[in-house]
């Protein structure tokens, strides 16, 4: 079982990948699994997916929920954190798309949860529900006399598949409206 368990809606795939990459890079590949559902090599052929989920949910050590309008809007996000509420897991609704940690609704306002524009913050989030060391603060919190031993590249990596989604979300919409 995976250490971290993402939830996430198939449309935000390719940025819960990003984080996934993401919190592998600055917290170490030997120290972090993650779990995503979206992930072709997460599950076997034939496997049974909602069991799967269970076991997944079961057995992570912290459950990050991702936090858009658009996955509010799939009742799986839903089951999945209710799942991982029943279960004891730590829950960490992660926002961005639409979502502030200030405007989420109950219960998941009751949750300490963040925003994804602060990266750092899941780093720290996950480090603490895994008991790993804290990495140096990275590029959005250093001032320039401090210097940089935070791999730039991987902030920079979540930042833009951020960027292409807010963007693709947009386009959507905007092409939905009749004239």
């Amino acid at each position: 079982m995976a250490q971290i368990f993402i939830s996430h809606v198939e449309k935000e795939k390719l940025l819960a990948s990003a984080i996934e990459r993401f919190l592998r890079t600055e917290l170490g590949y030997e120290q972090t699994s993650v779990f995503l559902s979206s992930n072709i090599f997460s599950m076997a052929p034939g496997e049974q997916f909602e069991q799967r989920i269970q076991k997944e949910i079961a057995g992570c050590k912290v459950f990050l929920m991702m936090c858009s309008n658009t996955s509010f809007r799939s009742h799986w996000i839903h089951v999945e954190a209710g799942a991982a509420w029943v279960a004891g897991k730590p829950i960490v609704p992660v926002c961005y798309g639409g979502k502030t940690k200030g405007s989420l609704p109950r219960p998941y306002s009751s949750f300490h949860a963040l925003n994804l524009d602060d990266a750092y913050d899941l780093v720290i989030a996950v480090a603490n529900a895994l008991k790993l060391p804290h990495p140096p603060p990275g590029p959005p919190r250093m001032t320039g006399s401090l210097g940089s031993p935070w791999p730039m590249e991987s902030y920079k990596e979540l930042y833009d598949s951020m960027s292409d989604l807010e963007g693709s979300q947009s386009h959507t919409r905007r092409a939905k409206k009749p004239r």
